[in-house]
């Protein structure tokens, strides 16, 4: 049987105890769960803070795109065709 070397790896820590550690731990091990969950944690506080301050202070929000031509206010008279 092979003998595996116990001290290679690292213990799990334990959240209540260290919490930063913990985090790190799971920042190394498993980035690909930890940062997304990190980005949506941080960024439901910046939705309800930043974006109100934003429009406040710095520049409003931007005329939304439209999704029509725009039609002319007043009545067109077609008369003919332009080659005629």
């Amino acid at each position: 049987m092979v003998q595996v070397d116990a001290s290679r790896f690292t213990p799990k820590p334990r959240f209540r105890e260290n919490p930063i550690q913990n985090l790190r731990f799971h920042a190394r091990v498993s980035p690909q769960y930890f940062f997304p969950l990190a980005l949506a944690f941080v960024s439901i506080p910046v939705m309800f803070t930043i974006l109100p301050i934003r429009r406040r202070f710095l520049y409003p929000d931007h005329q939304p795109i439209p999704f029509e031509y725009p039609l002319p206010k007043d009545p067109v008279e077609v008369t003919g065709f332009e080659d005629e």
